[in-house]
């Protein structure tokens, strides 16, 4: 990806040639999921992540309502999140990215809702997939 950068109406444009794989190199990651098989919400430790940096090695399915703030959360090559139905998965002030292949985007079941807010997302096939009735909230 590449951000151009006005300095100043006297100066010419800046070019940066990283995306958010570059603004988040230096930081440890936790993992989540198993690469093999899928990962239920209900069996993460948690209901929430906040001021985490996660690495997402396999697809998580939401089967209770989740939440990440202010997260680094990068996908490993083709995993997903996916939103069971009458579930919501709220994602605010977050980054969603992946460094090396693309990763597969959020997928919402019938009447699942989705809240980003303030989010950064790069590197999907599909960032969002909808299904009949689900939500997408973007604030």
């Amino acid at each position: 990806m590449i951000f151009l950068s006005l300095q100043a109406f006297s100066q010419a444009p800046t070019l940066a040639l990283e995306g958010l794989c570059g603004k988040h190199a230096q930081k440890q990651f936790i993992t989540i999921g198993d690469p093999l098989n899928v990962t239920l919400a209900t069996n993460l430790p948690v209901n929430q992540y906040v001021n985490q940096n996660i690495n997402i090695i396999g697809d998580i399915v939401f089967d209770k309502s989740f939440t990440f703030e202010h997260c680094a959360i990068k996908f490993e090559n083709g995993k997903s999140f996916f939103v069971r139905n009458s579930r919501i998965l709220t994602i605010s002030s977050s980054d969603l990215f992946s460094c090396d292949k693309l990763w597969k985007g959020i997928i919402l079941d019938n009447q699942a809702r989705i809240d980003l807010n303030n989010c950064s997302i790069e590197d999907a096939y599909t960032v969002i997939t909808t299904n009949k009735n689900s939500i997408l909230n973007m604030l």
